[in-house]
């Protein structure tokens, strides 16, 4: 849920170096005055693996985000977004379906080199689920809402003609599944959960200028991640979407790691465009993300 935006903060993100001065070549003074829209395409593979406890899973999404954001003056930035994923979901003997939906709000404050962003998003989700019970075809529909909150920090310095960033942070989700009740009347109680991660790292990025006035901004990213609190029980996996995913077993290791690449395209003053990845690796566990972003600057 958070990598919909991530294109949009400084750290941990593909960030354009000299947005403060100024969004785009609008002038005076109107509603449109330094405002952005952006769109974004977003793909992702996760895959669990089976373990002596866990059966695992495997999970294809794909979805698009879009959103308006507003430099308030050369220090505060703010943006709203709402993203939609379908998600399949192929596990031991059940298989689900995923629409999720979700609402996102983010800003920045950024007085000098140093930073602190934050994100919220709330997501709602359908649940379409077949599974095999005893040789019998057992089918459900439910729902379940998502609450996500997202605090950064960071110092962006030059190293050797790079830009080097370390930050640090905590992420929060809070799911909630509600009750409801299969095709053979069995009756799934509600269920809530919350996990508190936290985040420290580092990103590089290096600015090129081309003959035709493009720049191109490289980038790599490197995160450790931990998590501080799991009150779920077994593995319940929060999918790119912002949906969680709930297997009987043993948790998540607490311990991950973070790696992302991408490149920035400044086509001019008004257009950019940005190709990521980002993968997410735990014991036993992976997830792979692409995100195809384009903006317009007003």
């Amino acid at each position: 849920m958070f990598g919909a935006v991530s294109t949009r903060l400084s750290g941990g993100a593909i960030a354009a170096a000299g947005e403060a001065g100024a969004e785009g070549v609008s002038s005076g003074d109107n509603v449109f005055e330094r405002v952005a829209m952006w769109i974004q395409g977003m793909f992702n593979r996760s895959e669990l693996d089976d373990t002596a406890k866990t059966k695992g899973f495997d999970a294809d999404s794909a979805g698009v985000a879009m959103g308006l954001e507003k430099r308030v003056n050369d220090q505060v930035k703010l943006g709203i977004g709402y993203a939609y994923t379908n998600t399949d979901i192929d596990g031991f003997m059940r298989s689900t379906d995923v629409d999720t939906h979700t609402a996102i709000l983010y800003g920045e404050y950024k007085p000098s080199a140093w930073f602190v962003n934050g994100v919220v998003s709330y997501g709602w989700s359908d649940y379409s689920e077949s599974k095999n019970v005893a040789g019998y075809n057992v089918n459900a529909d439910y729902d379940a809402t998502s609450l996500g909150l997202q605090a950064m920090t960071g110092y962006e310095m030059q190293v050797k003609g790079f830009n080097l960033t370390p930050e640090a942070g905590l992420r929060y989700v809070h799911t909630s599944q509600d009750a409801y009740t299969d095709t053979v009347d069995q009756r799934v109680s509600a269920n809530d959960s919350d996990i508190l991660t936290g985040v420290i790292g580092a990103k590089a990025d290096r600015e090129f200028t081309l003959e035709n006035e493009m720049t191109l901004r490289p980038e790599v990213r490197v995160a450790l991640t931990y998590d501080m609190f799991n009150d779920a029980g077994g593995s319940v996996v929060t999918l790119a979407n912002g949906a969680a995913y709930r297997v009987d077993g043993e948790a998540l290791d607490r311990f991950g790691v973070e790696l992302g690449a991408g490149l920035t395209a400044e086509v001019n003053d008004n257009v950019e465009l940005s190709l990521r990845y980002e993968g997410q690796f735990r014991d036993d566990y992976t997830d792979h993300t692409g995100l195809l972003n384009a903006k317009y600057k007003f």
